[in-house]
């Protein structure tokens, strides 16, 4: 069976999703998810007529999954071999999705503030499909995305600074938990780790290696203070990164899809 996945490769919960079919070989397709346009097909397609509705989504034979975790069980019961989510280790994996998800969510706030004030980074937030012409047009529609994403995502009430102290505090557990170790649990590379490192591109994009410079969604997406306060856990990642993304739990090499961030500008 090959599963579809459709999301969005500048998603986070795309990108471990990703990440995990990729490092278990299980077989799929993907689809560009496109806000507002693809979103009535989505619909239809998924029987969620009213409410928000957010990718990825995988679907398949008897198959509609709408959440990054409920898709990372559904992998992990296909291919139990890949040791995803070690059974002994679930609550704890299932615990440190939480911890990624406070990352994500905190790092989400910051990154939509910013964004919205930086024109370069929502036309670079268009998926590189999109020949260059018609960019500009799309722009009115990627400021209203993202307007709509900060509405949706709003805490009314918390500000920029408390925001940043949540997202500081959840980066420190993840020092905390490592506490020197190569991976977050004992037993070695999990779904744990895949998940807190797509997480933490939300702070810091994954270096690219061409050594291209950074781009405006790429500076978006970076949180300078955080990153100096905890240089060592976003070394932690790159380094889970560069041993694990391009590698399936065989040893295959793998296609490595583009983690957060990694957009190619207009």
């Amino acid at each position: 069976m090959t599963y579809r996945l459709i999301g969005m490769t500048a998603s986070v919960a795309t990108q471990r999703v990703l990440w995990a079919l990729d490092y278990t070989e299980v077989p799929y397709t993907f689809e560009d998810y496109i806000p507002m346009i693809s979103t009535p097909w989505l619909r239809a397609r998924t029987r969620c007529w009213r409410g928000a509705i957010s990718v990825p989504v995988l679907l398949g034979p008897g198959c509609c999954l709408l959440d990054s975790w409920d898709i990372a069980l559904q992998i992990n019961q296909d291919q139990p071999m890949a040791g995803l989510i070690p059974t002994p280790s679930q609550g704890e994996v299932a615990a440190l999705n939480q911890l990624s998800e406070a990352i994500f969510n905190a790092a989400r706030s910051l990154m939509l503030a910013r964004a919205l004030q930086d024109d370069q980074a929502l036309l670079g937030a268009i998926p590189a499909k999109f020949p260059a012409w018609s960019r500009r047009p799309m722009l009115p529609m990627m400021r209203k995305t993202f307007r709509d994403l900060q509405n949706k995502y709003s805490e009314p009430g918390v500000s920029r600074e408390q925001q940043l102290e949540r997202l500081a505090t959840a980066v420190g557990r993840v020092r905390e938990q490592l506490d020197g170790k190569p991976y977050l649990l004992d037993r070695g590379f999990s779904y744990a780790d895949m998940t807190v490192a797509a997480a933490l591109a939300m702070a810091k994009p994954v270096p690219r290696s061409d050594s291209a410079p950074i781009t405006a969604y790429e500076r978006v997406n970076t949180c300078d203070e955080v990153v100096a306060a905890y240089p060592d856990v976003f070394d932690w990642r790159d380094g889970v990164v560069a041993r694990h993304r391009y590698r399936s739990y065989l040893g295959n090499s793998c296609s490595g899809n583009r983690l957060p961030g990694k957009q190619h500008e207009p």
